[in-house]
C-alpha cells in the first residue's frame, strides 16, 4: 500500500482527476439510490401490504365511504376492510392557534389493526369515544409534546374535541402528513358515512376504501365479483369491463391509478426514478472509466514493480489481491468524499426532485448494507479491469520494456469514446427539455394574457381597494380561465358510434370577456347571461351546424339551458401539459358572485414593483376574509402560466445538473489522457519535427486524432439522442417537432469541449525542443 500511494503522490494530477470524478459521480449516485429506496418502500413496512388493496374507479383511487364494508360483506376471499377520508374544511385551533393545515383524516377504528402504528402518547382505543382526536407528533411539538394531550381541538371552528393520543408523523406511507386524526363516526362526517345515504356508486375525491384479502386469495377472481356487486345499480348501457379497480397497497404510490393530492395520497413518479437512476448509474460508469482509463494509462510506470514482485516469487493471484485492495482503499476514500458532498447537495437536489417524500441520507441497517454493495460493486470493477490487463504480460517483457512499446490505447480509445456518447446524450436531453418547456409556454392562447392580474381572494369588498389603485385600468369577475378550467363536463353522445365528449368551463362577466379577447368567429346576437360562447372544438365534436346552432337538448344542463351566443376560436383551458386535444370548451357570460369568483385586472403599468404591491394586498385580504394565509394563486397572469410549468422545469434542471457532470466527467478525463499521452510521445513528435515536422502540423495530427474519437461518437449518439428525445416528446400532447440544431449543438458542445482538454498539453508537447525530448529517453 505504501508504494502505492508513493505512486498517487507523484501522479498528483492524475489522482487528482480521479478522486474528483469518482467522489461527485458517487455523490449523485448515493442521492438517487437513497430517493429510490425510500419511493419503493413506501407502505412496506405494514405487515401483509401485498394483500391489502385500493378500491377506485377506473384511473383513480377515488371511493366511497360504504364500498370496503360492502365487499368485505359479500366476498369471502377478503379478510376486512377499512375506509379513511382525507378532507379540507374551515380551519381547526387548538387554544386559540389556527393550525397551519386544514386537511384532516377521518378513520374507522380497525385501521389501526390493519396499519400498526407507533403511538407515542395514549393507544388506538380513545377513538372508541368519538369527542376525541388524535395529532401526530410534528405537531404535538409544537404544543409542548405531552402537553397536549388533554387539550381542546376546535375542528373545523365548531366541534369540540378532546386530544387524546399522540402518533407518528406518516412519512414513509402513501397517506398525507395530515396533522389531525378524527374517529370516521364523529357527527361531522355523517355527510361521509352514517347518514342515510348508503349507495356505493357515489365515488367521492379523498375517500379510500381500503381491504385485505385472505392467504391465497386471487385478485382477479376479487376484482370480477366486485364488478358483478358494482355492476347491479348501472344501467347496462354505462357497464364497462371492468368498472373498478383494485389497486395492491404497495405498488399504489407510483401507480397511474393514484391522482396524487385529488385523492388525499402522496404519489411518486416511477418514470422519474428510473430516467434519473439511469443518468446517474451513466455517470458513474463515466467516472469508473476514467479511473481505468488513467490506471492503465499509468501500469507502465508501475510496471517494473509488479514485475519486480512476481520475479521474487509473489503469484499472480496476491498481485491481483493487492490491486483489488487499493482500488478498495481509494473508493473507501471517495465515498467519505462522496457523502460529504452528497450532504452539502441534498437540499437543493430535494427542491429540484420536489417528490412528497424527501431524500433522506440514512445509516440504518439497511443503508449500510445498500452505501456498502455500491462501494464494492465500485471497486470491483475499478480494480479487476487494470489487473486483468497488465496480466497479458509476462515480468521479463516489462524488465526489457517490450511492455511499454505494447500498445495501450485500445481501451483508452474505446472508454473515450463511451463517454463522449453519455455525454452528447445527456446534453441532447438537457436542451430537448428546455426547449419543449419553453415551446409549451408559448402555446397560443388565443385569448390576452399580457398585462393582466389574476385576483383571488373571494372576497366581494376586495373591489373598493382595486378601484383606489392607480394603475387598475379596469377589471372584471371570472371564474376559471384560459389555462385554467372552472370545471369539466363529460358525456356520451348517441348515435351511431357512440361518441365520448369533453367540455372545459369558464365563467365570466363582460368586461372579464373582452379584458381576455377571446377571438370571435360568428356572434348569433344573444343577451348577455342568456348564452354560452363554444369554441371551434366544441362545436365540432358536438355536431352542432354553425348556421342553425343548437345544443343537444339532451345535455342542455350543461350550459344552465341557455342559447348558444356565438363561436369562438379554440382556447386552451388547461397547461400544454394537461391538454386534451379533442376537448372544447365554453365561456358562460354573464354576472359572477363576488365572493366566488377571481378578479381579472388590467393594469396601466405592469412594473415589478406593482405587481408586488398587488400581491401582497391580495394575500392580506385573504387573511382578512379567511383569518390565516391559504394557497390560492394570486399574481401577474403570464408569470401564473409559467409557474403551471414549475414541475417540469425543475427536472430540467436536474436534467441540465447532469449534464455539467457528465461535461466535468468528460473533460477531466481527456485532460488526464491527453497530459498523459502528450508526455509519452514527446520523443515521437521530436523526431518528426527533425524530419520536417512543425509545431503547427504535429499540434493539428495529435488533437485530430482526438476529434476523431468525438465524430465516432456522435455517429453513435446522434441517432440514439434523437430516439430518446422522441419518446419523451411523445409524453407530450402539445409538443414541438423534432429539431437538428439541438443535435447538432449537443455534438458541437462535445466538441468544444474535447478541443480544449487537449488543446494545451497537445501544444505544450509539440512545442517541446527535439534535443530535450530526445534526451529523455
Amino acid at each position: 500500500m505504501k508504494s502505492y500511494l508513493r505512486f498517487l503522490g507523484r501522479n498528483k494530477l492524475y489522482t487528482a482527476i480521479e478522486i474528483v470524478g469518482l467522489s461527485v459521480a458517487l455523490a449523485f449516485v448515493i442521492i438517487m439510490s437513497c430517493f429510490v429506496w425510500q419511493n419503493m418502500s413506501v407502505n412496506r413496512h405494514y405487515p401483509d401490504q401485498d394483500r391489502m388493496y385500493a378500491i377506485g374507479t377506473k384511473g383513480s383511487l377515488m371511493s366511497n365511504a360504504y364500498i370496503a364494508e360492502t365487499m368485505v360483506d359479500a366476498i369471502p376471499e377478503l379478510e376486512c376492510g377499512t375506509t379513511v377520508l382525507r378532507l379540507t374544511g374551515d380551519p381547526h385551533s387548538i387554544d386559540g392557534n389556527l393550525l397551519e393545515r386544514e386537511s384532516y383524516m377521518a378513520i374507522e377504528k380497525n385501521f389501526f389493526e390493519m396499519f400498526p402504528t407507533r403511538f407515542i402518547y395514549g393507544s388506538e382505543d380513545v377513538l372508541n369515544n368519538p369527542s376525541n382526536a388524535i395529532v401526530t407528533e410534528s405537531l404535538a411539538k409544537e404544543f409542548g409534546g405531552e402537553d397536549i394531550i388533554g387539550k381542546t381541538l376546535l375542528f373545523e371552528g365548531v366541534h369540540k374535541l378532546i386530544i387524546a393520543a399522540v402518533i407518528e408523523d406518516f412519512d414513509d406511507t402513501i397517506f398525507q402528513n395530515e396533522q389531525v386524526i378524527i374517529n370516521i363516526g364523529h357527527e361531522s362526517q355523517h355527510r361521509w358515512k352514517g347518514g342515510q345515504n348508503s349507495n356505493i356508486h357515489v365515488t367521492s375525491s379523498g375517500v379510500l376504501a381500503l381491504v385485505k384479502a385472505k392467504k391465497g386469495a386471487d385478485e382477479m377472481v376479487i376484482l370480477d365479483k366486485m364488478d358483478r356487486i358494482y355492476e347491479n345499480g348501472i344501467s347496462e348501457k354505462h357497464r364497462e369491463d371492468s368498472y373498478l379497480s383494485l389497486t395492491r397497497l404497495d405498488k399504489a404510490y407510483t401507480s397511474d391509478n393514484n391522482e396524487g393530492e385529488y385523492d388525499g395520497l402522496k404519489k411518486g413518479n416511477a418514470g422519474l426514478m428510473t430516467a434519473f437512476s439511469i443518468i446517474v448509474v451513466f455517470l458513474l460508469i463515466s467516472a469508473v472509466f476514467n479511473y481505468i482509463n488513467l490506471n492503465t494509462a499509468l501500469a507502465g510506470r508501475r510496471s517494473k514493480e509488479i514485475a519486480t514482485r512476481m520475479l521474487l516469487g509473489e503469484d499472480r493471484l496476491s498481485i491481483f489481491k493487492r490491486n483489488m485492495l487499493e482500488s478498495l482503499g481509494f473508493m473507501i476514500t471517495c465515498m467519505c468524499l462522496a457523502f460529504i458532498i452528497a450532504r452539502a447537495c441534498l437540499p437543493y437536489i430535494n427542491g429540484l426532485l420536489d417528490s412528497p417524500i424527501p431524500v433522506q441520507m440514512k445509516f440504518s441497517h439497511g443503508y449500510i448494507y445498500m452505501y456498502t454493495i455500491i462501494l464494492g460493486v465500485t471497486a470491483l470493477f475499478c480494480g479487476i479491469i487494470p489487473s486483468l490487463i497488465s496480466f497479458r504480460f509476462q515480468p521479463i517483457e516489462i524488465i526489457k520494456g517490450s511492455y511499454r512499446h505494447q500498445s495501450k490505447r485500445t481501451f483508452s480509445k474505446v472508454f473515450i469514446i463511451i463517454q463522449n456518447i453519455i455525454a452528447i446524450i445527456i446534453i441532447a436531453m438537457s436542451i430537448t427539455m428546455n426547449s419543449q418547456i419553453s415551446y409549451m409556454i408559448d402555446m397560443p392562447m388565443n385569448a390576452n394574457t399580457e398585462g393582466l392580474f389574476i385576483c383571488r381572494t373571494f372576497s366581494g369588498e376586495f373591489e373598493k381597494t382595486l378601484r383606489e389603485l392607480p394603475y387598475v385600468a379596469e377589471f372584471g369577475r371570472c371564474q376559471g380561465r384560459p389555462g385554467m378550467a372552472y370545471g369539466s363536463y363529460g358525456f356520451e353522445l348517441e348515435g351511431d358510434v357512440p361518441k365520448e365528449v369533453s367540455l372545459d368551463i369558464c365563467e365570466c362577466d363582460s368586461a372579464a370577456f373582452e379584458l381576455f379577447g377571446f377571438k370571435i368567429v360568428k356572434d348569433y346576437g344573444v343577451p348577455m347571461g342568456q348564452g354560452a360562447w363554444l369554441t371551434e372544438t366544441a362545436v365540432r365534436e358536438l355536431g352542432i351546424d354553425p348556421e342553425n346552432p343548437v345544443f343537444p337538448s339532451r345535455y342542455a344542463w350543461a350550459i344552465n339551458y341557455n342559447a348558444i351566443a356565438g363561436i369562438i376560436e379554440d382556447v386552451p383551458f388547461s397547461s400544454a401539459m394537461n391538454l386534451n386535444p379533442d376537448a372544447g370548451g365554453f365561456v358562460l357570460k354573464g354576472p359572477q358572485d363576488p365572493d366566488w369568483s377571481d378578479y381579472i385586472v388590467r393594469l396601466s403599468d405592469s412594473s415589478a414593483e406593482n405587481i408586488k404591491e398587488l400581491t401582497r394586498l391580495c394575500e392580506e385580504e385573504i387573511v382578512r376574509v379567511h383569518g390565516k394565509s391559504i394557497p390560492v394563486s394570486s399574481g401577474y397572469y403570464p408569470d401564473l402560466i409559467e409557474e403551471a410549468y414549475e414541475p417540469i422545469k425543475k427536472q430540467a434542471k436536474m436534467v441540465t445538473l447532469f449534464m455539467i457532470v457528465a461535461i466535468l466527467l468528460s473533460a477531466l478525463g481527456q485532460i488526464a489522457m491527453s497530459t498523459y499521452y502528450a508526455t509519452e510521445k514527446e520523443k515521437e513528435i521530436g523526431i518528426r519535427k527533425v524530419f520536417g515536422g512543425t509545431v503547427r502540423s504535429e499540434s493539428i495530427r495529435n488533437i485530430f486524432e482526438y476529434l476523431a474519437y468525438c465524430v465516432i461518437a456522435c455517429v453513435i449518439a446522434v441517432p440514439v439522442s434523437v430516439w430518446i428525445a422522441g419518446r419523451y416528446l411523445e409524453t407530450f400532447v402539445y409538443k414541438m417537432p423534432h429539431k437538428l440544431w439541438i443535435f447538432v449543438a449537443a455534438a458541437l458542445m462535445v466538441f468544444a469541449v474535447s478541443l480544449a482538454s487537449v488543446l494545451w498539453q497537445t501544444l505544450r508537447a509539440a512545442r517541446t525542443n527535439p534535443a530535450e525530448a530526445l534526451k529523455k529517453e
